[in-house]
């Protein structure tokens, strides 16, 4: 039901103009961890402290739309969620992908997180979520942001 929404406010012009898709470098070679969000199983890519999170963001335009935006960046956070609504990130990396100006046709941005330090292990709980994700925002000035996430599933290898 909430496809046929959101195909028919975009149809009518009501929906985002963009749609905007990661892709990591290294996926298809990856370990994959299924999970559950929001009541739906979802399939996670498995990634250890030294492994770089790289890929692509790629915004695409619906033809014949364009978007004024005050600037593209992409984020690495890592959070910790409790079940009463608190929150608390223990890492955020920004990138900015793209300057202020104008989209007019679909782009690709390539990004890379190499380095970064996933401390903690993935973990999903009744109270508490430690999660890390990649969140794309497209900035607009007078228009509501673009916003996506992908969850990745850390997994730390300790040596005794």
């Amino acid at each position: 039901m909430d496809k046929l929404l959101s195909r028919a406010s975009a149809f009518v012009g009501l929906g985002p103009a963009c749609t905007v898709s990661i892709s990591l470098s290294d996926e298809d070679k990856r370990k994959k961890v299924p999970t559950i969000k929001d009541g739906k199983q979802e399939t996670l890519l498995v990634f250890t402290d030294k492994d770089p999170v790289a890929g692509e963001v790629t915004l695409k335009l619906d033809p014949g739309k364009r978007i004024e935006h005050v600037g593209v960046k992409i984020e690495f956070i890592g959070m910790i969620e409790m079940f009463y609504g608190n929150y608390h990130e223990f890492t955020n990396l920004v990138r900015d992908l793209d300057a202020p100006g104008d989209l007019v046709s679909s782009k690709t941005y390539a990004f890379d997180f190499s380095n970064v330090d996933k401390q903690y292990d993935s973990y999903n709980g009744i109270n508490v979520k430690l999660r890390y994700f990649l969140r794309v925002t497209v900035s607009r000035q007078y228009s509501p942001s673009i916003v996506h996430e992908q969850d990745l599933w850390i997994k730390n290898i300790h040596q005794l």
